[in-house]
């Protein structure tokens, strides 16, 4: 129920990475969820702080995709 009611908060503030965002704020400390939940504000910084994180990770999650399917096309060949 959490995740859901989260998920729809989040869904407002960034469509795109919704459910990703939602799965990384559930992870913090119940206490600061339940803060963030109650205040629009701190949620948003904290949604732009995952944004962050995702511009940083989503290169390196295709280079190593890019790296794995180079790695099986060439397994299939030989």
């Amino acid at each position: 129920m959490i995740g859901d009611f989260l998920y729809r908060l989040v869904e407002q503030l960034e469509r795109t990475f919704t459910a990703k965002i939602t799965g990384m704020l559930l992870e913090i400390d119940r206490t600061e969820l339940f803060r963030l939940m109650e205040s629009p504000r701190a949620l948003r910084g904290k949604v732009k702080e995952a944004i962050e994180v995702l511009g940083d990770w989503i290169p390196q999650q295709l280079e190593k995709d890019a790296y794995e399917l180079q790695a099986s096309m060439l397994s299939h060949k030989l």
